[in-house]
């Protein structure tokens, strides 16, 4: 992968060394920068660019997943649920209420915000302690921790 940097951020980048230079030649303001070579994938992430590893692109995948998820002892639970005909539901609000022990609920697995970021889904069974710690959640979301 060839990249070109600017004030240590990933600008501009392709696996064609070639294309990138026919790139720069439009791109005056970086016709004088330096074209850098790496092993490591590059990854676009909130409108910029990181290497798979970065710590900083890790720390803000880390931190989108844990306000889109909460934590039970079933999986993580997302928190906006798009149910089949497509309209969304939060699922502490709308989704607890009707909940009853021994019914399928889709919980999710910590990715490891490297090599993935796509959480892997499981079907598990509502259990009771579940349910408890859902109606913590609400309570943690409305006090704070």
């Amino acid at each position: 992968m060839y990249y070109i940097e600017n004030n240590d951020k990933v600008v501009l980048f392709d696996e064609d060394l070639s294309k990138l230079q026919d790139t720069i030649k439009f791109m005056p303001n970086y016709q004088k920068s330096d074209i850098k070579e790496t092993d490591k994938r590059i990854i676009s992430f909130d409108g910029n660019f990181y290497f798979q590893d970065d710590s900083e692109l890790i720390s803000k995948r880390i931190a989108q997943f844990e306000k889109e998820f909460f934590e039970t002892s079933l999986g993580w639970v997302r928190r906006t649920v798009t149910m089949q005909d497509n309209c969304t539901k939060d699922f502490l609000s709308d989704i607890l209420p009707l909940l009853q022990s021994d019914i399928p609920v889709l919980t999710y697995e910590k990715p490891d915000f490297v090599e993935t970021f796509v959480p892997q889904q499981n079907r598990v069974m509502v259990t009771e302690e579940f349910i408890n710690e859902c109606k913590q959640q609400v309570l943690k979301d409305f006090y704070g921790e």
